[in-house]
C-alpha cells in the first residue's frame, strides 16, 4: 500500500498525463485541475482515507477521469444556478489562484463558488462569465445562498457537559454565518457575544467568549485533520466578526 505522500504524487503524475494544467496548491493539501472556464479540486488526505478503506488506486483514478469527462461533454460544462453553492475560502487561496470568481466574506476569509457535479466540486472561475451575457457574479451569489438555504443542517451541542456548540455534514457549512437564523440560534445558547472557528469549510464551531474556551477550540482546530480553512477564531459582538486577539492580525498580515 503507498504512504500518503507517494500517494499523492502517483496521482497528481497519472492526472497529469491525461489534463496538462495538473497542479499541487501551494498548501500541498490539493490537487487542482485547470479546466475550460472552472478548476477541479481533489482534496488529498480525503481520496487517501478512501484508498486506505478499499485499497484500489486504480477505482479512485477512473472515477475522476469519468467525472471530468462526463462534465465536459454534457450541460453540466455550463453554469447551471441550480448546482451552485457558497464555499469558504481563506484569503491566501484567492492571493494563489486570482481567476476564482469570488466575494468577501469576513476578515481574512472570503467566498467561493462551486457547481456540484457528483464527485467532485467545479471551482467557477471569472473566464466562465465570459460565456455568458445573462449571468455575473451578483446572480452566482444569490443563486448560490438560496440554494445554500435547502439544505440541511443543525446546530448540535456534542458534550453537553461543555458549552461548544457546532455545525457540521452540510458540506458547506462555514458559509452558512450569513444566516440570521444560524445566528439567532447560536445568541441563544451563547448570548450576544461568542466566540468561532473555522477549521475546515464544512465545520463552524461557537463557544462562550472566555479564555477556557478559546484554548479549547485552538486545540480542536491543531488536531483537525482535514486541511484548515483558517487557523485563527473569531470573536462575535454585535452583528459584527473581529480577530480574536491582536496576535491574529499580525499572523494574517504576515
Amino acid at each position: 500500500m503507498l504512504t500518503f505522500d507517494n500517494y499523492a504524487l502517483k496521482l497528481l503524475e497519472d492526472l497529469s498525463h491525461s489534463y496538462e494544467h495538473t497542479h499541487l496548491d501551494n498548501s500541498g493539501n490539493h490537487i487542482r485541475i485547470l479546466c475550460d472556464g472552472y478548476i477541479v479540486e481533489l482534496v488529498i488526505k480525503e481520496l487517501f482515507l478512501d484508498y486506505k478503506a478499499n485499497n484500489n488506486y486504480v477505482a479512485i483514478l477512473n472515477r475522476i477521469l469519468t467525472s471530468i469527462t462526463e462534465f465536459e461533454n454534457t450541460d453540466d460544462g455550463k453554469i447551471d444556478l441550480d448546482k451552485v453553492y457558497p464555499l469558504v475560502r481563506n484569503h491566501q487561496d484567492i492571493v494563489d489562484e486570482p481567476d476564482w470568481l469570488y466575494t468577501p466574506y469576513f476578515l481574512n476569509l472570503n467566498i467561493c463558488y462551486v457547481q456540484e457535479t457528483g464527485m467532485s466540486k467545479r471551482l467557477l472561475t471569472k473566464h466562465l462569465l465570459e460565456d455568458y451575457k445573462t449571468i455575473n457574479l451578483v446572480k452566482i451569489h444569490e443563486a448560490a445562498y438560496e440554494n445554500l438555504t435547502k439544505t440541511q443542517w443543525t446546530l448540535s451541542q456534542p458534550d453537553k457537559d461543555y458549552d461548544i456548540y457546532m455545525v457540521h455534514g452540510n458540506g458547506y457549512s462555514g458559509s452558512l454565518l450569513y444566516l440570521n437564523e444560524l445566528l439567532d440560534q447560536v445568541k441563544s445558547k451563547l448570548g450576544e457575544t461568542f466566540l468561532t472557528a473555522m477549521p475546515h469549510a464544512d465545520l463552524l464551531l461557537f463557544t462562550e467568549d472566555n479564555m477556557a474556551y478559546a484554548k479549547m477550540l485552538k486545540t480542536i482546530i491543531r488536531h483537525d485533520p482535514l486541511p484548515n480553512t483558517s487557523r485563527l477564531l473569531y470573536r462575535y459582538n454585535k452583528d459584527t466578526f473581529y480577530y480574536y486577539d491582536m496576535n491574529d492580525i499580525i499572523k494574517v498580515v504576515k
